[in-house]
């Protein structure tokens, strides 16, 4: 009956409690029998200290170890979940081992005192955990990140390239992991947008090249809550609990023209490309760039004999200004639609009026030196979106 009742450390372990009896047979009051349950218990109290009653510890089956006080266990199993929930005191703490608890005989060779439980339980261990490699990896910012150093990563994966690691490889990473392992799982709310979509809406009576946006998108808002499950401090699974709107998104709602462009040039119609503006015209005498003090905001094309040259429109388009323009002198200005329009400067002679819709290349005034000028040329300034840009950016 005592060794039917003595839990074993090591499972198959045949640990027998050696007792050598003596009899004797004698004539005695019926009072003085016992009970073979209670002669079993006085055998175990003088069991010279083979064997103690204890509660033992078994983690997935394997005992770890025993302490004589059931209530000690508990006490340092309850502690180790509520370190590990630390102030969220809504989260559930479980362990991710089988834990068990069981009270019995114990071999006293594997009962320890408390102190010695609870140091075992709450220290670490070195175990091989699996590392996917991310985008900007390399083999020593994985190292230093898990506190090891280049040999040792590549002694615990048996490689001898250690640098050759591709996005997505798995690679094992020596870490100090607790000897009972904790699973936390908490509720997380956080807010997060809702992308806009872009709706595209055709119109036949605009060209290919037309783009303009009816209404802004705006990304909406929502409010998340998810289950997150953490092991030993690492978030390894996230569960949507709930999902409320609190802002809708507003599309963005962009026109765009379906009308192919003829290819010959059309009055008053844009090809969706800019010619050089003075074709018997190639010296730059100033770019695009600071002068004087001030930014020049257009190009200045010259050249010999350039007074009296033929000044073309770089695109089809409606002439939006000809006549006198203070330092510009006699200028054209065209808009060739979707937000570009042009700037011919200086010139001796106009050969359009306002309102006239033009073809790429045809010709809309003459070179001169009008205006605030120091000799005969043409300002040549493009606009988009009422804004000055490189004309270079458009015309060769």
């Amino acid at each position: 009956m005592v060794n039917q009742r003595m839990i074993h450390d090591v499972e198959g372990e045949d640990t027998q409690v050696e007792i050598t009896p003596t009899f004797k047979l004698s004539v005695v009051d019926e009072n003085r029998y016992s009970a073979a349950s209670a002669v079993c218990d006085l055998i175990i109290k003088q069991s010279d200290g083979i064997i103690e009653e204890a509660s033992g510890l078994y983690v997935d089956g394997e005992l770890i170890g025993a302490v004589k006080s059931s209530a000690d266990l508990r006490y340092i199993l309850q502690n180790i979940l509520n370190d590990a929930k630390g102030d969220d005191t809504q989260a559930e703490a479980a362990f991710a081992q089988n834990v068990e608890t069981v009270s019995g005989l114990f071999p006293t060779n594997s009962i320890m005192t408390t102190e010695q439980m609870e140091s075992l339980l709450t220290g670490t261990e070195k175990d091989a955990v699996l590392y996917t490699v991310k985008a900007g990896d390399t083999a020593t910012s994985i190292a230093q990140t898990h506190n090891l150093s280049l040999t040792e990563l590549a002694s615990i994966n048996q490689l001898s390239d250690i640098d050759v690691l591709h996005e997505g490889d798995l690679i094992n990473i020596e870490m100090a992991v607790p000897k009972l392992s904790v699973n936390i799982m908490k509720e997380q709310s956080y807010d997060v947008e809702i992308p806009y979509k872009t709706i595209t809406q055709k119109d036949d009576g605009q060209y290919t090249d037309y783009s303009k946006v009816l209404t802004e998108g705006v990304n909406g808002l929502q409010h998340c809550v998810d289950k997150v499950t953490y092991l030993n401090g690492v978030e390894v699974g996230r569960e949507n609990l709930s999902t409320t709107v609190l802002e809708e998104p507003v599309d963005k709602v962009v026109v765009t023209g379906t009308k192919k462009r003829p290819k010959t040039a059309e009055p008053g119609v844009s090809t969706g490309s800019m010619m050089w503006p003075v074709p018997s015209l190639h010296t730059i005498t100033t770019g695009f760039e600071y002068r004087w003090g001030s930014f020049h905001s257009g190009i200045d094309i010259s050249g010999s004999g350039a007074y009296g040259k033929t000044i073309v429109a770089a695109d089809g388009g409606t002439v939006t200004a000809a006549g006198y323009s203070g330092s510009y002198g006699l200028r054209v200005q065209i808009n060739h639609g979707n937000g570009l329009q042009t700037l011919y400067g200086h010139c001796s002679k106009l050969l359009v009026s306002p309102g006239q819709k033009v073809a790429k290349g045809q010709a809309i005034a003459l070179v001169g030196s009008t205006g605030n000028s120091t000799g005969p040329h043409c300002h040549f300034e493009v606009y988009k979106n009422g804004t000055r840009v490189n004309p270079f950016n458009y015309v060769k």
